[in-house]
Formats: structure tokens, sequence, C-alpha cells
């Protein structure tokens, strides 16, 4: 059955309790298959929440790979050009040692050979030309290398920014973002789900008692709430604050974000009489990514 037909099914046995006559135990079989139906909707709408943040962290994984592979070329690259530059100046250097080797064989020559002077100095002028041309060459090609290795510089800045970057958007995708709020009526908690991911409400704790794990995490998507009771709580403060008086009363929330990471929603709970109403009001003060303490662990 598709959603739009089990809340179709919930509506139908809904209205058949409010027409039939019948007796309790026929009502409380079409609330269980109302129920059964609503749970069935539930259950499906957060497989495909869980489902979608399941892609997003795939996605960011293989982001960040390419990354990594980027990078590692990028610094085989500069091997590569560091390598080609030193042989390049070691075949220089040998050169350079032949044409010595040259200018000596022809200093030689000059003194055994007077007659040819003349030749010889010409020859001495074109060689010195070369060596001109040749280390005019050589400075070229320094500053070839080091262009070349700015732009290696900046480019790796370029990735460590990108990576910062998607780094910072990841962060915002799983940040928890809920309301804490108290309902006066039913003696409840209330905690909306504000962010744009899933988030588990784990476990609790007041200034005056130690921290509480829950039987079973609470599992709530984005635009929920999740409430639970503090009758014990209300009744206590009603006792013990003064009419005309206010108390506050620390509370703490442990909740964990889709991808794992632990959250403390600080919150502040404040008792006061409006006259011969005893009312709670919440405050969320912060909202901090921390360690929990061992209890709730």
């Amino acid at each position: 059955m598709t959603k739009e037909e089990l809340l179709q099914a919930a509506d139908e046995c809904f209205i058949d309790i409010e027409k039939s006559a019948a007796w309790q135990e026929m009502h409380t079989a079409k609330l269980l298959r109302a129920q059964l139906f609503m749970n069935e909707v539930d259950r499906r709408e957060n497989d495909r929440v869980s489902e979608r943040d399941f892609r997003m962290a795939k996605r960011s994984y293989k982001m960040e790979i390419w990354v990594i592979v980027l990078i590692g070329l990028e610094l085989l690259s500069a091997l590569v050009g560091l390598w080609y530059s030193v042989h390049e100046g070691n075949l220089q250097a040998s050169i350079l040692g032949h044409m010595d080797n040259s200018t000596a064989a022809t200093s030689n020559t000059l003194k055994e050979q007077g007659g040819l002077l003349e030749t010889m100095n010409t020859n001495t002028a074109d060689t010195v030309t070369a060596m001109q041309k040749l280390q005019a060459q050589q400075n070229d090609s320094l500053v070839a290398q080091k262009n070349s290795l700015t732009t290696l510089r900046n480019t790796l800045k370029s990735i460590v920014q990108m990576d910062a970057a998607l780094e910072r958007q990841l962060n915002l995708a799983f940040e928890v973002s809920v309301l804490v709020t108290f309902n006066n009526d039913t003696k409840k908690i209330i905690v909306i789900n504000q962010g744009k991911t899933a988030v588990l409400v784990w476990g609790a704790k007041s200034e005056q008692s130690p921290p509480v794990k829950f039987a079973q995490p609470r599992f709530v998507v984005p635009g929920a709430a999740y409430e639970f009771f503090l009758e014990e709580a209300f009744n206590r403060l009603s006792q013990t604050v003064p009419k005309g008086t206010q108390q506050d009363l620390p509370e703490d929330l442990y909740i964990k974000s889709a991808d794992g990471k632990p959250y403390v929603v600080h919150d502040v709970l404040r008792a006061l009489w409006e006259g011969d109403n005893f009312k709670i009001y919440s405050t969320t003060t912060a909202i901090t990514q921390e360690e929990w303490p061992k209890e709730i662990q």
C-alpha cells in the first residue's frame, strides 16, 4: 500500500469508530488497526530520511577521496619537475666542463701555433658568445621553474581552501538545531528538531539529579518533535518554590546528530507562580558539541 492509501485506511478506521455503536472490543480493534497503519507510515518516512542522509555522507566521502587524489597528483607533478630541473642542471654543468677543457686546449694550440693567433681569438669570441647564450638560457630556465613552483603553491592553497569549504558545508548539513519548550497543561518537555537532518535524543540531566540515559533513544526527523513527562519534577518544584518567587533549574539534553557527533543542549527551566497557577518555562541557552558523561555513553 502507498502512503496515501495507509493514511486513508487509518482515517476510515477513525470514522468507523465515530459512527459505530459496537462494543468496546470492536473500538479497540479498530484503534489498533489505525495505529498499525500510522506506524507503517512513520516507518517508511524514517527509512526515507535515513537513506537520504546515508547518500549524502557517502557522496561527501567520495569527494574527500578525489581531493586527496588530486593533491597526490599535484605533489607527484612537482617532484617530476624538480627532478627534471636537477637533471638539466647536471647536463649544463657537464657542457661547461667540456667547454673549459676546449678553452685550455685552444690556449695550448695558440702557444704552439702563433700564426693561428687571430683565428683562435675569433674562436674564443664565439665561445664567449655561446657561453653568454647558455647562461641566458639557464637564467630563463630558473625563472620558469620559479613560476612553476608558484603555480603549484597557489594550486595547493586553492585545494586546501576547497577542502575547508567542503568541511564547513558538511558540518552545516549535519548541524544540530533544536528548540526545547515546556507544556504546562500536559507537564511534558517538548524537543522540536529545527535542523536539516535527523537527530537522536539520548538522555537528560537536571541540576538535582545525575545524568539519565533513556531506555530507547528517540529518532526525531527534521520538523518533528519528541515529548517526555516531567510530572514528578513539576510536582516537586510546585511544593518547594514559594508563591511570589521563582527558581531556575539548569537542564542538559544529550542529542546525537545523524553523522554520529555528540551534542549537549543546555536549557534552563524557570519555575514560578502566576497567581494560583504554578508554571514552568523553558529557555535554550546553548547547543555545544562535546563529550557526554560516562553514564550516558
